[in-house]
């Protein structure tokens, strides 16, 4: 049996080290969303490279809004 912790996904959580936690993921998610998301999106969905950084430029932006609170399971 394992234990699931959500993990927050930006500096939003109000526990000091949630948001530390939140900082640094949120910092590896948006350096590597662009290698994590080119293959599939281009070679199996058939975007062009422009529509899938148009696209991350549009998720990223979203992640930055304070209002969105994103977590994953870890």
């Amino acid at each position: 049996m394992h234990k699931r912790y959500k993990i927050p996904l930006g500096p939003w959580a109000k526990l000091p080290k949630l948001k530390e936690v939140g900082t640094l993921s949120w910092l590896q998610l948006n350096e590597g969303l662009e290698g994590m998301s080119m293959r599939l999106l281009t070679g199996v969905v058939g975007l062009s490279e422009e529509e899938v950084r148009v696209m991350l430029e549009k998720v990223r932006a979203e992640l930055k809004t304070p209002k969105v609170h994103a977590l994953f399971d870890l």
